[in-house]
């Protein structure tokens, strides 16, 4: 079975699948239609660090907790994707144009790079970037994007 839609997450989405917060929710869902084959995910390389750095604050977790959390992200095999120098040209741009940190462009300029929706819980990166481009999780629907 083919794979309906790819989209690009970003560590904001990624995280809520090891941390009950906000929208965790909508990211479980997510997450479901990736293993339902539903969708298909990428995001830059980055993902890995930003969400094993992001686990590292949660009181809850061990560090055992966190390697299993990254671990298991890896497992998944999501679209990694690896910056050209073009592309950090363009994050480079893209930080500057709206004003976001170099992280935050990286998951957009993916999700530019290759013509997808970018799915964050980040209001003020989706508030910032205001693009057609990018959908917030709480807004997530596969069958929308």
């Amino acid at each position: 079975m083919e794979r309906a839609k790819k989209i690009v997450i970003d560590a904001s989405v990624a995280a809520k699948w090891y941390v009950k917060e906000e929208s965790s929710d909508k990211a479980l869902e997510l997450r479901g239609d990736f293993r339902a084959r539903r969708i298909d995910l990428i995001s830059p390389r980055l993902l890995l660090y930003e969400v094993a750095n992001g686990l590292r604050y949660s009181p809850e977790l061990s560090s055992e907790d966190i390697v299993e959390a990254v671990d298991s992200l890896t497992a998944m095999q999501i679209g990694l994707i690896d910056f050209d120098g073009r592309q950090w040209g363009n994050a480079v741009k893209n930080a500057l144009t709206f004003g976001i940190s170099l992280y935050e462009s990286a998951y957009y300029t993916t999700a530019e790079a290759y013509s997808l929706r970018l799915v964050t819980s980040d209001k003020r990166l989706f508030k910032k970037v205001k693009s057609k481009n990018i959908v917030l999780l709480e807004e997530y629907d596969y069958t929308l994007l």
